[in-house]
């Protein structure tokens, strides 16, 4: 089977439940400071394969020390289920993604299929979880600002393993878990590599690298009193704005676009040649 990745982005996040937080314009879910509780209730993901095997899921987690991150994972052929209370067929979807469905409930129904929890840990490896359909959740518990981003799921998280003979593909065993963490750590630095041209490009780069380009050519951009946009800007006009430095036609761009106003300029000679004429001034 080849390494199938599934990339969850915006359009998957808005059809999640996200309790204590908001999806923003990047992808990225912002926890409110203002509760101790954040919930992530993300739809299942169908492999299109009866007892698939599920690999690997990550991401990226930026929470202080005092808040607990859990991860619950389950997998399941068919997408719906029999209440224990009630002989009607319900949508694990549905129910997921409910909120006025208790989470205590919700939890219960990961334990009914047997799945896993994770405490503390952004990069999990889901060995043992066999199902067509995979179902993921996220609870960050405690009082904070925070954020998840770059959210990635590997139906197979050690293609390595190919390279072997078969008498050492059992899942599971200690050199299946070994090579793991390996191909973890490669598929990373790969992951890296293939955004390394939009960590360069100005429009899509972190905004903590503005300052560091900005001072490549020369712009000081500490002390973080611009708009982002506004950094981005002028980032992306310093070559030229270098070309021309000490022109009139520099400090008029300057001022346009940190004052996102047109600047009048009057030069001292201008104010002279009133005086001189006898005009008032002012």
């Amino acid at each position: 089977m080849p390494g199938i990745t599934y990339t969850i982005k915006k359009n998957r996040l808005r059809q999640a439940l996200i309790i204590g937080g908001e999806l923003d314009d990047n992808e990225r879910i912002r926890l409110a400071a203002d509760t101790g509780i954040h919930r992530i209730y993300l739809r299942g993901i169908d492999s299109a394969e009866d007892d698939a095997d599920w690999g690997r899921f990550c991401f990226q987690s930026a929470i202080p020390e005092e808040m607990v991150l859990y991860v619950y994972a389950f997998a399941v052929n068919e997408p719906v289920f029999v209440p224990a209370d009630d002989p009607t067929p319900v949508s694990i979807d549905e129910f997921l993604v409910d909120e006025t469905v208790p989470d205590e409930r919700k939890k219960e129904l990961c334990e009914r299929y047997h799945g896993k929890r994770f405490v503390g840990r952004s990069d999990l490896l889901l060995h043992g979880l066999k199902g067509r359909i995979l179902y993921l959740s996220i609870d960050v518990t405690g009082t904070g600002e925070g954020m998840l981003s770059r959210l990635k799921l590997y139906r197979k998280a050690d293609t390595w393993e190919d390279a072997f003979p078969d008498v050492y593909r059992r899942s599971g065993d200690f050199f299946h878990r070994f090579l793991a963490i390996y191909n973890s750590i490669y598929n990373d630095m790969e992951e890296q590599i293939d955004v390394l041209p939009e960590l360069l490009d100005i429009d899509t780069c972190p905004a903590s690298l503005l300052p560091v380009y900005a001072s490549w050519m020369g712009i000081d951009l500490s002390g973080g009193y611009l708009a982002e946009e506004t950094e981005r800007m002028l980032v992306r006009e310093a070559y030229q704005l270098n070309r021309i430095k000490g022109t009139r036609a520099c400090i008029e761009r300057l001022l346009s676009i940190v004052l996102n106003e047109k600047p009048l300029i009057i030069e001292q000679n201008t104010i002279r040649s009133y005086e001189e004429r006898g005009r008032p001034w002012g």
